[in-house]
C-alpha cells in the first residue's frame, strides 16, 4: 500500500500512510482508494467541494471511475471531515453531477 502511496504523491505518501493506519478501508468502486485517504486529501488540500477532490485532487473523474456509490462514500468522508451537514452534503452531490453533466456530458443520478 505504501508504494501505491508514494507513487501517487511521492513522499507526502508517508504522511498519508501514517493516516491511513494499519487496517484502511477501501471506497466501492476504486478499491486502490481509502476512506482515509480522501479523509487526509480532504484536511490537507484546501478542499471546499466535492467537485475539488473528483476533479483537482484525484484522478477518478479523468480515469472515469466516478461511480453514484463512489461519489456518495467520498461526500460522506469530507462530510465527516469538513463538518458538512447533511444538507451540505445533499447539495454538494447535486451541484457535482450538475458539473459532470454540464462541463464533461457525463449523467450521474447523484441528486
Amino acid at each position: 500500500r505504501l508504494d501505491i502511496l508514494l507513487d501517487r504523491y511521492g513522499t507526502t505518501g508517508l504522511a498519508i500512510g501514517r493516516h491511513e493506519g494499519r487496517d484502511p478501508v477501501a471506497l466501492p468502486d476504486a478499491a486502490d482508494l481509502t476512506e482515509a485517504e480522501i479523509d487526509w486529501i480532504v484536511r490537507n488540500e484546501r478542499v471546499v467541494h466535492l467537485s475539488d477532490i473528483f476533479l483537482r485532487r484525484t484522478c477518478l473523474a479523468i480515469s472515469g471511475q466516478v461511480t453514484v456509490p463512489l461519489a456518495r462514500a467520498v461526500a460522506n468522508v469530507a462530510r465527516r471531515a469538513r463538518g458538512w451537514t447533511d444538507e451540505r452534503e445533499r447539495a454538494e452531490l447535486v451541484e457535482f453531477s450538475k458539473l459532470l453533466l454540464e462541463n464533461h456530458g457525463v449523467r450521474l443520478e447523484l441528486g
